[in-house]
């Protein structure tokens, strides 16, 4: 089974964020481990509003590169607010990173993880749908989920 950990740095939101995204990797049989050191993918959720996150992201993805050299199967994803606006510019300045998600696309990121672990080249994935946005929806996308509730545009539905 593979593991990841999650680092989450800021605001409240991206406490929730982590949390949903703790649910969707567990979902699609990853395991949560606490040290990064010991995952085979690491996720760091930022904020761009709270002073310093994005310096502790770049100090962070340093980090992370040093022990990716070491171990080069090691995914390193980084999700939030930070993701959302940087986009590919952050791929390109920080080459450690395999995977960027936006919060509106977190039940794309196992297959997202998938993909990077099975050669794929970086990937960038933050695209806010301001028609029928998804992002309290925690179900991993293509899983399957009769029954359940999912939140849109502020309303309940069946998913």
């Amino acid at each position: 089974m593979p593991t990841f950990a999650l680092i989450t740095f800021g605001c409240q939101m991206n406490h929730h964020d982590s949390d949903r995204i703790g649910e969707v990797l567990s979902a699609s049989g990853f395991e949560r481990v606490s040290e990064p050191e010991t995952a085979d993918v690491v996720l760091l959720n930022t904020c761009s509003v709270r002073e310093k996150a994005e310096q502790k992201l770049r100090s962070e993805v340093g980090r992370l590169g040093v022990l990716k050299r070491r171990r080069p199967d090691l995914t390193v994803a980084v999700a939030g607010c930070v993701a959302q606006q940087e986009g590919d510019a952050l791929l390109k300045r920080m080459p450690q990173i395999d995977v960027l998600v936006g919060p509106d696309n977190i039940p794309e990121l196992p297959t997202l993880v998938r993909n990077a672990q099975g050669g794929a080249p970086p990937t960038a994935r933050a695209e806010f749908d301001l028609e029928a946005p998804s992002f309290l929806s925690a179900r991993p996308a293509g899983a399957a989920g009769e029954g359940t509730c999912v939140k849109s545009k502020g309303k309940e539905k069946k998913a």
